[in-house]
């Protein structure tokens, strides 16, 4: 009997568990001749998932793109700029995806859950700087977009 209830309550909280999810959601964006290393990429893809589970950030995401065969850093990233819709403030959200190859496809990632005050920081190339506060980053996190990503290392 005690399965059951545990199985019912599961599954309860697996349907509910969307209705609690706030972020700024999935999207993609696109950016021509950006430089990556020693590299050009005619073209940079990039694709994101920004959620929240049960009161804590989700974050996924990756990139593909095109262009000469050439090798980028390992320690090549995206930074995702989380953008207030009606407001000012900003930060950036970081993506660290395997990093794919020329012309194929997206790199593999598997969804995060950063800390609050580590989610939506500053940047210098692949490193986070000056993150924002845990009470910013969640409010980012309900009223901002992506506006706009870079690609560094």
């Amino acid at each position: 009997m005690k399965k059951v209830q545990l199985l019912s309550l599961i599954a309860a909280l697996a349907v509910a568990a969307p209705a609690f999810a706030q972020g700024p959601g999935e999207g993609s964006m696109s950016k021509s001749g950006v430089e990556i290393g020693d590299c050009v990429a005619n073209n940079v893809d990039v694709k994101w998932q920004l959620d929240s589970l049960m009161g804590e950030p989700t974050v996924n995401g990756s990139f593909r793109w095109d262009g000469a065969e050439c090798e980028l850093p390992s320690s090549t990233v995206v930074w995702l700029k989380l953008g207030e819709i009606n407001g000012t403030g900003s930060g950036w959200v970081n993506i660290a995806p395997v990093t794919p190859e020329a012309n194929g496809d997206y790199g593999y990632n598997t969804t995060g859950s950063p800390d609050w005050a580590e989610v939506v920081c500053g940047f210098n190339g692949a490193q986070a700087t000056e993150c924002v506060s845990r009470d910013e980053a969640i409010n980012l996190w309900k009223t901002g977009a992506v506006t706009d990503f870079v690609v560094a290392w």
